[in-house]
């Protein structure tokens, strides 16, 4: 079940992939009509959507990909000696772990608002779809180099959320956003690893789930959707 669900999303984020830049232009995107957020980047709802009913959650696992050349940029840059900086698995651990932090905070968030979390559908349950896309991580911390060097940087990296709100029943998508983000810049350099960019970058996570959360408890109050404030 999982495994079809893991591959709904991957379709899901290649899709994103595809469409969003062409779509962010428009005020329409798969029947969903552009709105006004002040929380997220680009937000689309559908006309009428109503969440006063929804309660439950179902959360499908994080799905997690690379900008575009990502990998082959981080291994070019610096000194041969340095090089090869990142590789398949050393990349694949870096998903592993941003799904991991992600889910954890989103999770946290939605049960302290008093969602519960499920895995089957109902009436009640909202189906949630969340795709980290172009991640770049500024100085991953791999292992894979000729000799040993530390890394330093001014920032860990950035990320965009892309997340879709279905219908858990009727599959019905209500809501689709997507937002970038990048962390936060150092005022000098800072010495790079796992550690301390998983750290960076579960800040990042834990704003989005606040936002998120407080989003969706703001789209129940109301028995027909309305656009969101203009951001500040």
């Amino acid at each position: 079940m999982r495994s079809m669900i893991a591959a709904r999303a991957l379709l899901v984020a290649l899709a994103l992939l595809v469409a969003a830049p062409a779509s962010l232009a428009q005020d329409s995107w798969d029947g969903l009509q552009r709105v006004p957020s002040k929380r997220f980047d680009e937000m689309w709802l559908m006309t009428g959507a109503d969440f006063a009913s929804y309660r439950k959650v179902l959360l499908d696992p994080v799905e997690v990909s690379f900008k575009k050349n990502w990998e082959r940029s981080v291994n070019r840059s610096g000194p041969s000696s340095a090089r090869p900086r990142v590789t398949a698995a050393e990349a694949d651990r870096i998903r592993e772990w941003m799904a991991e932090d992600f889910e954890a905070a989103l999770r946290k968030e939605l049960t302290d608002a008093g969602y519960v979390l499920t895995d089957q559908p109902g009436p009640d349950v909202l189906r949630l779809t969340p795709v980290l896309m172009n991640v770049q991580v500024n100085a991953p911390d791999a292992t894979g180099r000729a000799s040993p060097m530390d890394v330093y940087t001014f920032k860990a990296g950035e990320a965009t959320l892309a997340l879709e709100t279905r219908d858990s029943e009727l599959g019905a998508l209500l809501a689709r956003v997507v937002d970038r983000r990048e962390t936060e810049e150092y005022r000098w350099l800072q010495w790079a690893n796992e550690v301390t960019n998983r750290v960076e970058f579960r800040e990042v996570f834990e704003r989005w789930s606040r936002t998120t959360v407080e989003g969706l408890l703001a789209m129940r109050m109301m028995p027909v959707m309305q656009a969101d404030a203009p951001r500040e």
